[in-house]
């Protein structure tokens, strides 16, 4: 059957080409995996690796930063210590001094004012304390400027903080010719005097909350840390905090934390007795929405402490550069360790394989060796045996016929071999041209019907088909059909069956899939050999028809073929029972506007021309058999040695003396191609229509098309079957 090609070019076609799903494609991402398992194994093995050391890393980062962070608020709160000591104690001393001219009998005041213009004096020669007062133990307050005045509140807080001496705290009060409210500072200094009979029970200076403010440093990371000076309850003495709601010294910081807290490390009480504990410690905790870090550092003034707070983001914002920074150092020595792993393992792999590999080709020539050996063998021994029998007419026609049998089975075993070493190297193409199903069904049974009515087997075909004409490569499909039909017949005892179905199912994008099922009732298979079918050379020694073993290479070139077509060979076997080969076939579908049978024409239906033809041969013995071949067809020729002497012949020759050019494409002084190529640009009329066949035993794909290219215009393999030599040159 010959078909003309519609839109499709000759094409190679990578194995599994048809799958185009991930079911259809899981078989062999599950060998690749399997195939590099240890690749994928020390992968994934740095990849955890290196997810743990991150891991352990990122979080030995953030400690250790965390701690680096406290332990900066710690020195910040140290200092500040200093500073707010230093502060204090000195106006405190500023104050005692002052005090001590009022407890020295020779310089303390006579009258009361005296002792308020003493007062007014010291207050006017500095800048520390705003204001003096002298306290009597009624509670009459006499100050610097010269008036008595009655300040309960003021008289409160000293007498509740003289108790235990020396004092400083602040106050919050309303002024007292006016409703503003005053915060200050309270320094207190115990007296026991009498002036003018009034006992007075102490002195006390005022300074501006804002001196002690202004002596505390704004804390260092980016300005957004601060700092807050709290009493021994918790509340609030300086809040350097500028987005503090309020100054207010009724604000506490056990009440801020259990109240407008969302989150905190540390709950309330145990702020508390940290506190009365005097330790020093850091919490973490959410204030109106802002997450911050606060350090808290027990002051030795008055039991105060002080607290240094910055926000989490001041944390973070250091920690996340650095974090970011160094997983893209260790992703980088990651990634170096895969690609070493990957080169090491491949490295190991590619030994592996090559030993692999090279076992592989010695098992394959040591079978292939064998498998040439037998039938040389039994052309060598049948040769002998005609030579002994040379008169005896009956032994020499069975030796023949023998003969024949070998020397077909050899060809058979060198063709499946060639066909083996294309589709290992991947140089197997497919003719893609639109053939008809049904056409392909008929073909199988009367390539075999012959042997199969030998058998009297029972022969069924069932045909589902809906899409007769596709696009596929015809003969390579034939190929496979008629080789699982051919070892069907082998193994199937004489009454046996084998039945084809044929089904189809439509695809997306105008494919089809077509299945043909072929089912014997043979001896069926081992598990054994079932397991190794597809293998080269795999035959069944336990097979009831030893004479008819094969190469051995069928299964093999057949699934190698399916896989190349984007189908699938597999098989079914039971011992005893018998076998079901099932093809699966995806391909496009055909119109049958684009198939055009064209008609054949035999030997017999076409006028034989009677113009000589032109062997170009430099084997004596293959030059003898051609062209004893074509003398016993009639047909006279003239035979060249090398491709020099073929292009003589022919430029000596008379116009169309020679029909056509027999033409062996590797011969000394100047090879097929070169003479062809030659002959093609002579300077008369049938140098560009005279017919040239290539005859080489040089098959391969890039053979045809070298012949091609240099002007042939056919392609004959060796050895030369006599009717498709008479078929090329009369058609």
């Amino acid at each position: 059957m010959t078909s003309k090609p519609v839109r499709h070019s000759i094409r190679k076609i990578p194995p599994n080409a048809g799958h185009t799903n991930l079911e259809e494609n899981m078989p062999n991402i599950f060998k690749t995996l399997k195939k590099n398992r240890i690749l994928v194994t020390v992968i994934v093995t740095v990849i955890v690796l290196f997810a743990l050391v991150t891991g352990l890393y990122i979080s030995g980062v953030n400690s250790f930063i965390y701690t680096t962070t406290t332990t900066s608020l710690e020195e910040i709160s140290i200092n500040e210590d200093l500073v707010i000591n230093r502060y204090l104690e000195g106006n405190l001393n500023t104050l005692t001094i002052f005090a001590s001219s009022f407890s020295d009998p020779k310089r303390c005041p006579a009258t009361l004012d005296d002792a308020q213009y003493q007062l007014y004096s010291v207050r006017s020669s500095q800048d520390i304390f705003s204001a003096f007062y002298l306290v009597d133990e009624d509670g009459t307050m006499y100050t610097d400027i010269f008036i008595k005045t009655s300040e309960p509140a003021l008289f409160k807080l000293f007498v509740e903080e003289s108790a235990d001496g020396i004092f400083c705290t602040r106050l919050d009060q309303t002024g007292l010719y006016s409703e503003s409210k005053t915060t200050e500072f309270i320094y207190g200094i115990p007296l026991d005097i009498e002036i003018e009979g009034h006992h007075i029970i102490g002195l006390i200076g005022k300074t501006k909350i804002a001196n002690l403010d202004g002596k505390l440093s704004d804390v260092n990371f980016n300005g957004e840390g601060h700092t807050t000076l709290v009493d021994a309850d918790g509340f609030l003495l300086i809040n350097k905090d500028a987005a503090a709601h309020s100054q207010n010294y009724r604000e506490n910081l056990f009440d801020i934390i259990a109240t407008r807290a969302t989150y905190t490390q540390m709950p309330s009480y145990e702020v508390y007795d940290h506190m009365r504990n005097r330790e020093s410690f850091v919490f973490r905790w959410t204030l109106d929405g802002e997450e911050k870090i606060t350090c808290c550092h027990p002051m030795e003034i008055n039991d105060w402490y002080l607290l240094v707070t910055i926000p989490e983001t001041v944390f973070t914002d250091t920690v996340v550069p650095f974090t970011v920074a160094s997983i893209i150092v260790l992703a980088g020595v990651a990634v170096l360790f895969i690609l070493l792993a990957v080169f090491l393992v491949k490295s190991a792999s590619r030994t592996v394989e090559a030993r692999t590999d090279a076992k592989n080709k010695a098992g394959f020539l040591a079978n292939m060796s064998h498998e040439i050996r037998t039938p040389l063998n039994g052309i060598i021994g049948i040769s002998h045996l005609m030579k002994s029998h040379v008169n005896e007419p009956e032994k020499i026609t069975g030796y023949l016929e023998k003969l024949d049998n070998a020397s077909h089975y050899l060809l058979n075993l060198i063709n499946d071999i060639l066909d083996v070493s294309k589709l290992q190297a991947g140089k197997m193409e497919l003719h893609l041209d639109v053939a008809k199903l049904d056409t392909l069904c008929d073909a199988a049974y009367s390539m075999n019907v012959a042997k199969i009515t030998e058998k009297n087997i029972e022969y069924t075909v069932n045909r589902a088909i809906k899409h007769n004409m596709v696009v596929i490569d015809a003969t390579r499909l034939q190929q496979v059909i008629n080789n699982i039909i051919s070892n069907a017949y082998k193994f199937t005892p004489e009454g046996g069956k084998i039945t084809m179905d044929v089904t189809q199912k439509d695809e997306a994008n105008n494919m089809v899939t077509t299945c043909f099922k072929i089912a014997d009732t043979g001896c069926g298979m081992s598990p054994e050999f079932k397991e190794k079918i597809f293998e080269e050379f795999s035959q069944d020694r336990n097979a009831n028809e030893a004479s008819q073993k094969g190469t051995g290479l069928g299964m093999a070139i057949s699934r190698q073929t399916m896989h190349l077509m984007g189908g699938e060979l597999e098989v079914e076997s039971e011992l005893g029972v018998g076998s079901v080969f099932t093809i699966v076939l995806p391909a496009q579908i055909a119109s049958p506007d684009d198939y055009k049978a064209a008609e054949t024409k035999t030997p017999a239906e076409t006028e034989r021309r009677t113009a000589k033809i032109l062997v170009a041969e430099d084997n004596e013995l293959n030059a003898e058999i051609v062209c004893e071949m074509l003398e016993d067809e009639g047909i006279s020729n003239d035979l060249a040695i090398n491709g020099e002497e073929a292009l003589k012949l022919f430029s000596d020759s008379k116009p169309g003396e020679y029909s056509v050019i027999l033409m062996d494409m590797q011969m000394p002084k100047m090879n097929g191609i070169d003479a062809a190529k030659a002959i093609r640009a002579l300077d008369r009329p049938d140098a560009k229509t005279v017919r040239i066949i290539a005859c080489t035993a040089n098959t391969f794909q890039e053979d045809r098309d070298a012949a091609r290219n240099a002007g042939m215009d056919e392609f004959l393999p060796k050895p030369i079957n006599i009717g498709d030599l008479l078929e090329k040159i009369h058609r």
